[in-house]
């Protein structure tokens, strides 16, 4: 169906019938290989996790998990695709999402809590000038695009609609840790 491949002739396909149970969404782009791109964002992941595996398999499984439950919650929410594509949300994106855990020492709840004190009382352009979360990747589309080749999550991929969305999820999300945190202690408030 030529309405499912793009201008560039990547193809996004949706809701793709596998078997009788099960539907997915494709997304394939075609560009050209290159070795300019050493360390591709991918590589990058990849290296992060298998070196935080490799120390503490532990802390890894509880990294994965806090990757995974931030992509459910931002989904929940709509703000979890970037602001581009057949549904923009003007969230961080998959990737996006998985930098900022590790850049907030893999923990869900800390990315959070760093994202709304960062945003507190800020619109977004101001939020966006100073909040950054970086790819150390390199995104092989860069070049065909012209921009920089480390992305900035913040700044490539949110809208001020996923801004705000992303901040009551936030918001709602930690209020539900702490009123678990006050149940399974006891604490009566």
């Amino acid at each position: 169906n030529t309405s499912e491949i793009t201008g560039d002739g990547d193809f996004r396909l949706k809701n793709v019938e596998i078997d009788n149970d099960t539907n997915v969404d494709i997304d394939i782009t075609f560009t050209n290989k290159t070795d300019k791109v050493l360390y591709s964002t991918d590589m990058a992941l990849q290296d992060r996790l298998s070196t935080i595996q490799r120390s503490d398999p532990e802390k890894y499984k509880y990294v994965v998990a806090n990757i995974l439950l931030a992509k459910q919650v931002l989904k929940k929410a709509e703000a979890y695709k970037p602001n581009r594509g057949d549904i923009p949300q003007g969230g961080l994106g998959g990737v996006g999402i998985e930098n900022w855990i590790l850049q907030n020492g893999g923990s869900f709840i800390d990315a959070a809590k760093n994202f709304i004190t960062a945003a507190e009382g800020k619109s977004f352009a101001e939020f966006k000038s100073n909040y950054e979360i970086w790819d150390f990747g390199d995104n092989h589309l860069a070049e065909r695009k012209g921009h920089y080749s480390h992305d900035n999550f913040v700044v490539n991929n949110m809208s001020e609609t996923g801004y705000r969305k992303m901040i009551h999820a936030l918001k709602d999300y930690l209020k539900k840790v702490e009123y678990n945190q006050v149940q399974t202690s006891g604490v009566k408030r």
